[in-house]
């Protein structure tokens, strides 16, 4: 998948996911990329790789200092959007990840997953600021005055008041 069909397929979901959960739209867009490598193993839909779901597949993981190939259970979602908001969700709802929420520093909310062990990786806050940086993705983070006041994820004129 092209970036520029990614981005304009994920950005409305994680700019609306950012006003519901106060997570940082170029937080959720960067790893949705890392998991999902730009879209193309988004398999079911499922953007995050999150488990517990009724799709198997195999996978690597990092275990006991080493990649291990694994056959793992991954959930299922009806699109992008449903895929974003899940995981939005569980961040929001795990004791760990609770510091990330309105954290207004992208470079911050990329070190406390890290610190909280959202990921294997020791250099995953890295690849996550270089990912928004190379990309421009904190771009996303800024709501207009219109979507604040009314709640309108992309639409993106600012109204005069």
């Amino acid at each position: 998948m092209r970036k520029e069909e990614f981005l304009r397929k994920i950005v409305p979901a994680a700019r609306q996911e950012m006003q519901q959960s106060g997570i940082l739209a170029s937080v959720l867009v960067a790893q949705a990329i890392v998991a999902s490598k730009w879209g193309d193993h988004a398999l079911g839909n499922n953007l995050f790789g999150v488990k517990d779901g009724c799709l198997q597949n195999s996978t690597l993981e990092f275990r006991n200092g080493r990649w291990t190939r694994v056959l793992e259970s991954f959930r299922v979602y009806a699109d992008w959007s449903a895929s974003v908001r899940d995981y939005a969700k569980s961040m929001s709802e795990s004791l760990p990840y609770r510091e990330l929420l309105y954290e207004p520093d992208y470079r911050k909310a990329c070190l406390i997953l890290q610190e909280a062990g959202c990921a294997m990786d020791a250099n995953y806050a890295d690849k996550l600021i270089n990912l928004i940086e190379a990309n421009h993705l904190n771009q996303y983070d800024s709501l207009a005055v219109d979507e604040i006041v009314q709640g309108a994820p992309g639409h993106y004129e600012v109204q005069n008041m």
